[in-house]
């Protein structure tokens, strides 16, 4: 057996939720040590708040590998499919802007908008955390698919270097954040 630590904290167990009357009655867990083998015993692990009395039992966690899960995981595969391949293939959208869209433009010029397009998906991530944290990760994902969206159809329509620069650019990647 091993012993508790210094670095393990102990845990209270909390017996107000084992029962549904006002009575205090004794746990099944209330005799048992504070410690097991592996550390400190949690309250998940020591009462789950549902006891013979309670008519209903706890309600069980979805088991990762449900059908939802995989379908989630097909989702975000895809979404990250499309976010970092417009990044990663902007070779494929310089080649042609140099070519038959900005011909008079220099390549170091058209490589902003590449550029613009990682520094605000990476940097992005300031802003993204505290907003999945805050409106969940589902929000958050819709509302960037509906930015890179409306971005690449604007990028569509821009006649001048510097409209490239705020829609694929700065758009696309804010909304790929």
């Amino acid at each position: 057996m091993l012993s508790r630590s210094a670095s393990t904290p102990s845990t209270q167990v909390s017996h107000e939720s084992c029962s549904s009357t006002n009575k205090p009655e004794k746990c099944d867990h209330q005799d048992a040590p504070d410690s097991t083998a592996d550390g400190a015993l949690g309250m998940e692990e020591a009462c789950d708040g549902w006891s013979e009395k309670n008519s209903t039992p706890p309600a069980e966690p979805i088991p990762a590998d449900s059908g939802y899960a995989w379908v989630i995981v097909v989702c975000a595969a895809l979404n990250l499919m499309c976010t970092l391949g417009v990044v990663n293939s902007f070779g494929v959208f310089s080649t042609y802007y140099i070519n038959y869209i900005y011909p008079n433009v220099s390549a170091a010029s058209i490589a902003w908008v590449g550029t613009t397009m990682s520094l605000f998906m990476l940097g992005g991530a300031i802003a993204t955390g505290p907003l999945t944290d805050r409106f969940g990760f589902r929000l958050v994902s819709l509302a960037g698919t509906a930015i890179c969206c409306v971005a690449l159809l604007l990028a569509s329509f821009t006649n001048a270097l510097w409209q490239l620069v705020l829609t694929q650019g700065v758009m696309f990647g804010i909304g790929a954040a």
